[in-house]
């Protein structure tokens, strides 16, 4: 068994309720995975749907990021982004993907009602810590929110 690398993953494969060996302890899931998924339905796919949003949506400017939002058809928050080639290099450009997409899923219930939501990552967005760009996107969320 290597120490730290085994004990993790023995921790992982625990199904919910069985006791730990260790502790004796009975540990139980708090929340489903699929409040915390991020299906399609979530995501702005059609060239329509940022067309129409353009259109006729809303925009807040905040240092890192343009949003641009609307009420959205359905009864769920949908999340398109747009992250260009001049914000930097694929590396980047995927680290703040996972980083929108991953504040969007933990804290879309701040929105309330269903909202389209299409966020235009700036330049200065490629050199932002990763809690600045979330502190970023809770103020946009916030003022969303507010309408």
């Amino acid at each position: 068994m290597r120490p730290g690398v085994d004990s993790f993953f023995s921790l992982v494969r625990r199904k919910p309720g069985q006791s730990d060996k260790r502790c004796g302890a009975r540990h139980t899931l708090t929340a489903n995975m699929s409040e915390y998924g991020y299906p399609k339905q979530d995501r702005l796919l059609k060239r329509g749907d940022y067309l129409s949003l353009g259109r006729g949506g809303a925009k807040y400017h905040r240092q890192h990021f343009l949003c641009i939002y609307k009420k959205g058809p359905g009864d769920r928050s949908r999340l398109g982004l747009t992250i260009s080639k001049r914000v930097g290099p694929a590396v980047t450009r995927n680290r703040l993907k996972r980083t929108c997409r991953e504040f969007f899923r933990l804290n879309k219930h701040l929105l309330g009602d269903a909202w389209d939501i299409n966020l235009i990552a700036k330049k200065s967005a490629a050199t932002a810590t990763r809690e600045q760009v979330r502190t970023c996107l809770h103020e946009i969320f916030l003022r969303i929110a507010e309408k």
